[in-house]
């Protein structure tokens, strides 16, 4: 299937959409995702590209940054725990390389997380590619734009997802003024890294890699139908640190099944949704 990925996709669409998100092999993630996105399309375009520019000079406040996140980025697992150590230069090297491809973009603090999920499966420069093609062709460039615009609209959007999907847990929301601002960016700018099971953070990339921001909304939907009881059951003043204080475990399969059943159509996404995505 991979050696004609174009062709299968054209023919069997729906074939690729359902293996994919009943979860891909994890010895195949690797060799799968850059396929989704598109990373391994762009490598072959420009095949020197990468090399050039992690010669430019980064600016020095996205270097700044840069530096600072290494260090808050996976700090217990094996390949980025060590100061200094191949994994943590490897993730410097694929952020300034972005910074310097994207320079209305830079860097921003979120990054790191998805970059570093993308070097733990595959080659540092098609780890590059493929955070390009997630961010630029599956629609989540906006997340990172200075002031965070599809960031913003998102939030927009979910609560609206929420009073048509999970009414219970809009009118608590609302009750206690809690809206997604309070918590989204752990979730939604890492694809829920920060927090969450490793195991299921993998998951949430397999179908973002294929379906793009729509499949995001549908899992932190998800998500939170799966902890309703436990929120509704929470008093007002830790609802917050409830939301941020997640369970350890996390059943992937059946966060993934709730999620793709969830409906999220064009007419509900903002009008300007869509023109942040396609900036």
């Amino acid at each position: 299937m991979l050696a004609n990925w174009g062709v299968f996709t054209r023919r069997h669409p729906a074939t690729v959409k359902r293996r994919v998100r009943k979860g891909i092999p994890d010895s195949l993630r690797g060799i799968v995702w850059p396929v989704l996105a598109g990373g391994d399309e762009l490598a072959r375009r420009h095949p020197s590209m990468y090399r050039r520019l992690l010669m430019a000079a980064p600016r020095e406040d996205d270097f700044a940054v840069i530096r600072n996140d290494l260090f808050r980025t996976f700090p217990r697992h094996e390949q980025f725990k060590e100061e200094g150590g191949p994994g943590q230069l490897a993730l410097m090297r694929v952020l300034r390389a972005y910074a310097a491809y994207d320079t209305e973009v830079g860097y921003c603090q979120g990054m790191a997380f998805v970059a570093a999920l993308l070097i733990t499966y595959m080659p540092e420069e098609i780890a590059f590619w493929t955070l390009v093609a997630v961010l630029r062709r599956r629609g989540l460039r906006g997340h990172y734009l200075p002031q965070f615009p599809l960031y913003l609209e998102h939030v927009a959007v979910l609560m609206g997802l929420l009073a048509k999907h999970e009414p219970a847990i809009y009118r608590l929301f609302e009750a206690e003024s809690i809206g997604f601002t309070m918590f989204g960016m752990q979730w939604l700018l890492t694809l829920f890294a920060h927090s969450f099971p490793f195991e299921f953070v993998v998951r949430v990339v397999d179908v973002v890699c294929l379906e793009g921001h729509k499949a995001l909304l549908r899992v932190v939907v998800a998500v939170l139908r799966l902890l309703r009881q436990r929120l509704l059951d929470t008093p007002g003043h830790a609802l917050l640190k409830a939301l941020r204080t997640l369970p350890a475990k996390l059943n992937a399969d059946e966060v993934m099944s709730k999620a793709m059943a969830i409906s999220v159509t064009s007419e509900e996404l903002a009008p300007r949704l869509v023109q942040v995505i396609h900036a």
